[in-house]
Formats: structure tokens, C-alpha cells, sequence
């Protein structure tokens, strides 16, 4: 293929493409309402959006005292509910190996 027919044909695309696109039409002195509303705003502080809250929150949690505390805290109640739920099946299996030796027909 010829290099020189391909860069003509690319630019006669970039050509139609430039003449086909629509430019919109802008009311008049667009641009300095657009500068003017910024030159007001400057001194402004930009409101906070609404999900700032959960960045401050995911900021502090994230520190790594507070994952320290929080895996403390989360092994603690681990510990915890596993020496109740241990308790509660150590219960229930003597109390069934007592059943079983008083009256080992019963479990059947």
C-alpha cells in the first residue's frame, strides 16, 4: 500500500470528521461569566461532600493505633465467645456420657 495515498486518505478522514462534528453554540460572553463565577468563588471554601464523613472514619481506623486496639478488641471477644461456646459443649457432652452410662439404651 502506498505510504503517501494513506497519510492523504487519513487526512481527508481528520478533514470530514473536523466538518462533521457540531460546535455548539455558546451564549455571548460565555467565557468571561465563566471566569467572572470563578474570580467570586476564589476565596470560598469548597463545600464537603456528603460521603466526607466516611473518609475521616476509614482515616482513623486506618491508623495503626487503632489497628492495634481493634485486633486486641476483635482476638478478646474471639477468645471470649469461644470459652462460652466451649463451655456450653463441654455441658452438653458430659451430659450425654452421664445419660449414656445410667441408661445407655435411652440414647438409641
Amino acid at each position: 500500500m502506498n505510504t503517501a495515498n494513506t497519510m492523504d486518505d487519513g487526512a481527508r478522514l481528520s478533514s470530514l470528521l473536523r466538518q462533521a462534528r457540531p460546535s455548539p453554540n455558546l451564549p455571548p460572553h460565555f467565557a468571561e461569566g465563566v471566569w467572572r463565577r470563578l474570580e467570586q468563588m476564589e476565596g470560598e471554601p469548597i463545600p464537603a461532600p456528603w460521603w466526607s464523613w466516611a473518609d475521616r472514619l476509614v482515616a482513623a481506623v486506618l491508623r495503626p493505633r487503632m489497628l492495634a486496639g481493634g485486633f486486641a478488641l476483635v482476638m478478646v471477644l474471639g477468645v471470649l465467645v469461644g470459652a462460652l461456646t466451649g463451655a456450653a459443649q463441654a455441658r452438653d457432652s458430659a451430659r450425654a456420657a452421664y445419660l449414656a452410662s445410667v441408661a445407655p439404651n435411652a440414647l438409641h
